[in-house]
């Protein structure tokens, strides 16, 4: 990313001082060990740059001692998820109702599109990088009002994202990190 507004990137000479802010705003919703975890990652970052394990290399803040598994159970997630399904069709409804404004010109407002090697993948934010797209949430305001009510989501982190993805058929994204392992 080159974008001057981006809090997260690595543009920015280390981790800056709204990031540190961020994380540590993140950390005290949790326990204390996690804001340790949090302090020894950013003191350490140099550290783990040619450390960390192959599944685990995010492109801003790598997060020490987290588990290498690429997928958590659903019992791990439970609470989530069963408020997710309870609320699958408000979702499916809303989207619907953003999907047919893709009929109606070739890139609507408030879509952003992504870089693919084929294909197309579409995105449309509620959050992004911690920062709620009120535009965006007014027109999905269920969805979003859910997403607050989810014990895993960190959107009031610079970390912090939600969106609706669209690929279209035969799309390929290529494998790629976010920023962080959180």
């Amino acid at each position: 990313c080159h974008s001057p507004e981006c809090a997260r990137c690595t543009h920015h000479d280390g981790l800056n001082q709204k990031l540190y802010h961020n994380l540590q705003e993140y950390a005290k919703r949790y326990s204390w060990s996690g804001m340790g975890r949090i302090h020894k990652g950013i003191r350490e970052q140099g550290r783990y740059l040619n450390s960390r394990p192959s599944i685990q290399k995010p492109e801003v803040f790598f997060l020490p001692d987290l588990p290498t598994t690429p997928y958590f159970s659903r019992d791990a997630q439970k609470h989530d998820v069963e408020l997710l399904e309870r609320n699958f069709q408000t979702i499916l409804c809303e989207f619907e109702t953003l999907y047919k404004a893709f009929s109606n010109c070739s890139l609507p407002q408030g879509w952003k599109m992504n870089s693919t090697p084929s294909g197309e993948w579409f995105t449309f934010y509620l959050v992004n990088q911690g920062m709620c797209v009120p535009r965006n949430c007014r027109r999905c305001p269920r969805t979003y009002r859910l997403l607050g009510s989810l014990r895993t989501c960190i959107g009031n982190n610079v970390f912090g994202n939600a969106c609706i993805s669209v690929l279209s058929p035969g799309t390929v994204i290529a494998e790629h990190y976010g920023p962080t392992n959180i």
